[in-house]
Parts: C-alpha cells; sequence; structure tokens
C-alpha cells in the first residue's frame, strides 16, 4: 500500500515538473517575441542594435531634441507613440 502512494507521489511530481517546464519554455517564447516587437518598434524611430552586453545600443546620428528646449524634432514624436 505504501508503495503504490509513493509511486502516485513520484508519478505527480514528475507531472508537475513536466508542467513547470513546458510553462517556463512558454514564458521564454513570449519574453522573446515581446522583446522583438519591442525592437522593431524601436527601429522604426531609431537606429538600434544589440550586443551581449545591452540590450539594445541607439545609434542616434542627429540630435533629436530641439536646441534649448526639451521638445522632441518635430516627426519623431510620432514614431514615438506608435
Amino acid at each position: 500500500m505504501q508503495r503504490r502512494a509513493a509511486e502516485r507521489e513520484r508519478r505527480a511530481a514528475e507531472q508537475a515538473k513536466a508542467e513547470a517546464e513546458q510553462a517556463r519554455v512558454q514564458i521564454e517564447r513570449e519574453a522573446q517575441q515581446i522583446r522583438q516587437r519591442l525592437l522593431d518598434q524601436l527601429n522604426q524611430v531609431l537606429q538600434t542594435r544589440e550586443t551581449a552586453r545591452a540590450a539594445w545600443l541607439v545609434d542616434t546620428p542627429d540630435v533629436l531634441l530641439d536646441k534649448g528646449k526639451h521638445t522632441l524634432k518635430a516627426g519623431l514624436g510620432d514614431g514615438l507613440q506608435k
């Protein structure tokens, strides 16, 4: 009787472990998709690239703010709001 109970517990633990692994894989997949969407959106406004040490490096060939003000140059705000 104790063997059966122990076997049931072992199977339940294995099932829980398999479900946890499936959930982990799903979460990682969703996180990668979100990361890619964010990178795609940033690339619409700024040139970005991913490196091993940084999530994204933003290459800014021009100044993005109006001189002496805290406002984005014309046209840039539209892309960031998307």
